[in-house]
Formats: structure tokens, sequence, C-alpha cells
């Protein structure tokens, strides 16, 4: 297993628009990408910005209750990629008792961010996803297998990246389906 983070989170300007998550290798330039649905995006970005709200979200709440019952999240690890999906662990420590909860990926690297959990990778989950990403002064190119996606310094996490996700999130009025 190799340690991974979250590169991005980008709305992909095809027209079938999906949000992807990024995850790059830690030290490297191994990439995977992979297809969130459009909450998990906005709790992974709310987790690398630091955002608290009122009320917790599902991610929050979760989190939240690890720690009311005396349990850490030790690590994610990302273990394969099968018929299409992704599959990932939630690596737990509950009273030195080791459990292993089956998560979609999206919603380990949500939970890892705000619990400060490293998130790992398989070999073949890198091999699967055949991408790569190669960082310039200009930005980044997302290589995978034989296409690539340039994004410029205006995407590596400025605020005006940052705004346009937020604008993005809040035009697709997301708090329709909460509860």
């Amino acid at each position: 297993m190799t340690e991974i983070d979250v590169f991005r989170v980008w709305l992909d300007p095809r027209p079938e628009q999906a949000y992807v998550v990024i995850f790059k290798e830690a030290e490297g330039d191994r990439a995977i990408p992979m297809a969130i649905g459009v909450h998990e995006a906005r709790a992974i970005q709310m987790a690398i910005e630091g955002a608290e709200l009122e009320r917790p979200l599902t991610h929050d709440l979760f989190v939240s209750v690890l720690a009311e019952l005396g349990a850490s999240l030790e690590r994610v690890e990302i273990r394969e990629y099968r018929d299409g999906t992704y599959y990932a662990d939630l690596i737990v420590d509950k009273d030195g008792e080791t459990l292993k909860i089956d998560a979609r990926p999206s919603d380990c690297a949500a939970i890892a961010l705000r619990c400060g959990a490293p998130v790992l990778a398989a070999d073949d989950v890198f091999q699967v996803a055949d991408a790569r990403i190669l960082e310039d002064e200009n930005g980044f190119t997302l290589m995978t297998g034989q296409e690539s996606h340039s994004m410029g310094q205006e995407s590596k996490g400025s605020s005006e990246d940052l705004d346009a996700f937020r604008r993005i999130i809040t035009d697709a009025n997301l708090d329709e389906e909460d509860g």
C-alpha cells in the first residue's frame, strides 16, 4: 500500500460534468482520479478548507460517533477496483481491536480528512487507474491512458479556484436533498 493525498476536487468539464476527486501519491506522480457525487465533492472540499457548519453533516456525525465510542480512525485503504467500482475500507481501532469497515472511497476521504488519518492505495489500484500528475509552474496535467487534462495555476487550490468550486456547488442547489 502507498500513501496518497487528496490532490484536487474537480468538476470535469466534459458534457457529463462529473465531479472527480484526484488522489496523488504522497511521494510520486501516480494518481487515481475517481468520479464522485456532488455531495461527496462538497464534503471533501469542506474538509480541505476546514469549514465548520452550525450542524454536522453526515461525515462529521460519523467522526463524532467514533469519538463517543472511544474509537479512532487509523487509516483508509483503497484496496481494489472491480467491475467499474473502487472499494475501500476504514481501518478503525476500538480498544486495541482493529475493525475493517467497507465504505466508498469518497466517503472514506471525507472522513479521513476530518480525522487527519492517512489514506493508502493498493498498487493494483494505481495500475488500473493508469494516471499521473505532471506539475509545473503553469499548473498541472492529469495524464490518464491516452488523454491529458491540463489545468492552469488557478486550479492549484487558489482562492479563485475555491470560489469557483463554491459557485459550482452552490449553483447545483445541494440543499434540495439534504434533510
